[in-house]
């Protein structure tokens, strides 16, 4: 087996790693840290759908407690920062449970604010802690070819990283901690209003009777090309599914996390609308789990009734 090999290279038996959520993205992380010879825990926090899969791959679901009383290293990759402030502060109480010797990696894209709660609280208690939020899919996160953007400092930057290259293929230090999501929401900011402008222009170029391959091509040559076109052109084109396969619901929810960290910017209410799109669109029971491909039939079915009134 491959694990067998790595280990046998290795000539020894690597640290177990805990892990909080096993969704897409942390089942992917699951199976790529134990591919890299890692033992591997796991607590799921929401009786995920990913279980069965795990558990065939011999990774061990546990507790709060035994995680934290057998793993060094702890990863959360949850949902979003409520979930986190859940597993942190609330009823699991994991942050009571590590130990001055734990290191607690937060993979969510969560809120800075939640993050600067977490690390003052861990400040405290002179435990490790570093934000690291990630891009890509989870076809990534099985692969071990995902990007992470770390805020840490050097000392706990220089214990995680070779946890991270187990599923990671970048990784890029931003700063200190929490520089790791506020870089994050800004990169999901710029991503998300791209894809909207884009798939509103394409919508545009359809009504207007242009050639959207032509489009494609014309703006390929120049300066300012963005890369989600063409798979805009896959998926109206041909009805792909598995372009953009980021949901809308997170979409909203890292706009929404972006605007409330410049809340004292000016100049945001300019940009604002582009986040009342997502939050309308996903607000729409027809596009309840789907991903950004969705946005561009909201705009088509939000013209189309507007013209038949």
């Amino acid at each position: 087996m491959v694990i067998d090999k790595i280990r046998k290279e290795n000539d020894c038996c690597m640290e177990t790693i805990g892990l909080i959520g096993c969704g897409e993205m942390g089942s992917g992380i699951a199976y790529s840290l134990k591919n890299k010879g890692y033992e591997v825990m796991v607590y799921d926090y929401i009786n995920n759908k990913n279980v069965d899969l795990l558990m065939k791959n011999n990774i061990k679901f546990v507790d709060m407690q035994k995680l934290t009383q057998n793993c060094k290293i702890i990863i959360m990759c949850l949902s979003d920062a409520k979930a986190v402030e859940d597993v942190c502060f609330g009823e699991y109480g994991l942050l009571n449970m590590l130990s001055t010797k734990s290191i607690l990696i937060d993979t969510t894209t969560s809120h800075p604010k939640t993050t600067q709660k977490i690390n003052k609280c861990l400040k405290n208690k002179k435990i490790k802690f570093a934000d690291a939020p990630l891009t890509r899919s989870p076809i990534e996160a099985m692969q071990g070819r995902l990007n992470s953007l770390v805020g840490a400092d050097d000392e706990t930057y220089k214990e995680i990283e070779p946890v991270l290259k187990a599923f990671c293929e970048n990784i890029i230090r931003v700063g200190e901690v929490g520089s790791g999501h506020e870089i994050k929401l800004l990169n999901n900011f710029i991503c998300m209003s791209f894809t909207a402008i884009v798939e509103f222009g394409l919508l545009c170029g359809k009504e207007l009777d242009i050639d959207i391959k032509t489009l494609d091509k014309v703006m390929s040559m120049g300066s300012n090309y963005v890369s989600s076109i063409p798979s805009m052109l896959d998926y109206i084109e041909n009805k792909n599914q598995d372009v953009l396969k980021f949901s809308l619901k997170n979409a909203t929810k890292d706009m929404r996390y972006f605007f409330e960290m410049i809340e004292d910017n000016e100049s945001k209410k300019w940009f604002e609308p582009i986040y009342n799109l997502y939050r309308d669109a996903t607000e729409d029971n027809k596009n309840k789990d789907k991903n950004l491909p969705a946005l561009y039939e909201y705009l088509k079915d939000n013209e189309n009734n507007k013209k038949e009134g």
